[in-house]
This record gives C-alpha cells, structure tokens and sequence, in this order.
C-alpha cells in the first residue's frame, strides 16, 4: 500500500480556486482542464488523490496524485472530455488513502452547448428565363441593352444564408449559346449576384442580367438574332463565407425570346 503521508498529524487539504476558465461553456466531446489552487495547511507533506467530476459522474478526469509541500500552495490540473450538452455541477474530491479531506463543488456551472446544426449549401433545382425587354442604355450611338430576368430556384434546408457576414453567398448566372463552338464559347450573358440572402425553404431568386445588343448580333463568332434562341442557364452557388468556399452548380435549357 502506498504511504498516505510523510510526516505526522491529521490530513488537511484546502481549495482556494477552481475553474475551467471564463465563460465555462464548451462543446460535446470536446477536453478542457479544470485548474484548481490547493493549499496544505498542515507541517505535513501529504500524498494526495485528486479528481474532478460532473453531476452524477457522467464525466470524470480520473484520478489524480500529487504532493504539497507543507503550508504550500499548488495548482493541480484535471482534464475532462465533455459530455451532452447541458448544464452541470463540477465537483472536486481529495483523499488521502481511504479518507476523504476535501469535497467541494465549483462556483459556476459548466455549460455545455448543443453543436451547431451541419450546414448544406442549397440544391440549385431550377433556373428558367422570366422577362425580356429591350432597355435605352443611355451612351451616345445607336443601340440598346437587352436586359434578361432568370429566376433561379433554391432549396435551403437549413437557416437563412446571408449576402453579407458571415454567410457572403454568391450566385453566378451565365446564359450560354449552345450553337456557339467549344473553342468561342463565351457567355451570352454574365452575372454574379451577391446582394440577396437565401431564405429557409425552396425559394425563387430573379437575376437580372444586360449586354448590349450590338454586341450579341454583330460582334460574336456566333452572333444570335430576334427572335428564340435556344441557351443554356449555367447557375453557380458559392458560399464564400464557409470554410472551402462550399459551391453547387448546375445547368438547365432554356429559351430566349425577343
């Protein structure tokens, strides 16, 4: 058996601090270490067993030995993996050999907080062409904008996803010609829309895009004319904000009619 003690009197132990740190909140299985001031009041240099445990022992740090020097101080650390989430009771024990010299609860509560849901980035699942319309665009010459509304369609499972901090969602839509050869195979169109949030649920975003006129009907490998031209809705969805930058994309046919 080990010895209990080295030196003569009764074992004393006292608790001047203890704490997890500042706020003691803390995530599932995630260790953290409990740092308790102990002072040794006797003439004695006693062998201490320590152990840290919350309410009903649901997680413990096990036992730990030490020794204080007679009318000595010594911090001594605990770790301990966190259980579920919720609020606990910390409790500190000190024996020395079979008798128990010290039980103390600690101030404050340790918290332990449920773990934030996963988040998914939405499923892109429809895009179609809305509006049309031929718009003045202002500079001197002739010519105007054509101006395309795409409706882009969105299933959010989760929360609602912000533009803006800390979410920075980003939708990228590009029109396509499909008759256009691979090698000059430029958008139509181009946008990248950033200034709407993503609410929960399957929700429709329209995007507006414009390009001169001149440009699509004379100044192309593949120019396109009044009338309807088959195209290609190209959508990408990227949240800059979460780590990767997590992104979808995904394409659908579509008709554009002036």
């Amino acid at each position: 058996m080990k010895a209990q003690f080295i030196g003569i009197g009764r074992p004393q132990i006292t608790l001047r601090g203890a704490g997890f740190g500042s706020p003691p909140e803390f995530e599932p299985g995630s260790t953290h270490t409990a740092r308790c001031a102990l002072f040794n009041p006797t003439d004695s240099v006693w062998a201490y067993r320590g152990e840290v445990y919350l309410d009903g022992r649901i997680a413990a740090s096990g036992v730990v030995e030490f020794t204080i020097a007679a009318k000595a101080k010594r911090t001594i650390d605990f770790p301990i993996v966190m259980p579920a989430a919720g609020k606990y009771q910390a409790f500190l024990d000190v024996a020395v050999g079979e008798e128990l010299v010290l039980h103390h609860p600690f101030a404050e509560l340790v918290e332990i907080a449920a773990p934030p849901p996963a988040r998914e980035v939405p499923a892109i699942t429809g895009a179609r062409i809305t509006k049309v319309e031929e718009v003045e665009d202002g500079r001197p010459g002739p010519g105007n904008d054509l101006h395309v509304t795409v409706g882009v369609t969105l299933n959010n499972t989760g929360a609602l996803i912000s533009s803006d901090y800390p979410d920075d969602a980003s939708i990228e839509v590009w029109i396509l010609n499909p008759a256009c050869p691979a090698m000059e195979a430029e958008p139509l169109f181009f946008t990248r829309f950033g200034n709407r949030d993503i609410p929960a649920g399957v929700n429709t975003l329209n995007v507006t895009l414009g390009m001169e006129i001149v440009y699509l009907t004379g100044y192309r490998t593949t120019p396109i004319r009044p009338g309807a031209t088959p195209v290609i809705l190209r959508i990408k969805l990227v949240i800059f904000g979460w780590a990767g930058n997590p992104s979808r994309e995904a394409e659908f046919s579509g008709t554009l009619v002036w």
